[in-house]
């Protein structure tokens, strides 16, 4: 069976998932200078495997994929853009990069419905 299309501008990497990368910053933030693996983050966290997987994959804003060692899992920490500031200046960013990810989806579709509805406009007046 062939996989799912993935159109970037249809995945919402920050969007509903403030919980997940907040408490991502947190677990990194408890552990400084700490590389760790997806199984390790479910553990701190209590959060799924599956969610943290793609949220560590989907926003190297954040999270930084680290080059691997033999015989061992991916590991990841935390990108120097984040890893210093306070929780409420990372908590702000994520609801900032949040708010812009929406903007843009509302504004795609918008402008898809606006070009529906001229060319259904076109064509009632043209008959």
């Amino acid at each position: 069976m062939a996989a799912p299309l993935d159109l970037g501008i249809a995945r919402l990497r920050f969007h509903g998932h403030e919980k997940t990368l907040n408490a991502l910053w947190h677990a990194f933030n408890d552990r400084p200078r700490q590389a760790l693996t997806a199984g390790e983050l479910a553990d701190i966290t209590g959060l799924s495997i599956e969610d943290i997987h793609a949220r560590l994959t989907q926003t190297p804003e954040m999270f930084l994929k680290l080059p691997p060692k033999p015989r061992s899992n991916t590991r990841y920490r935390l990108a120097l853009r984040v890893e210093h500031q306070a929780a409420d200046a990372v908590a702000a960013y994520v609801r900032s990069a949040a708010r812009s990810e929406m903007r843009i989806r509302v504004a795609f579709v918008s402008a898809f419905v606006g070009m529906i509805a001229l060319l259904f406009l076109s064509r009632m007046l043209s008959r």
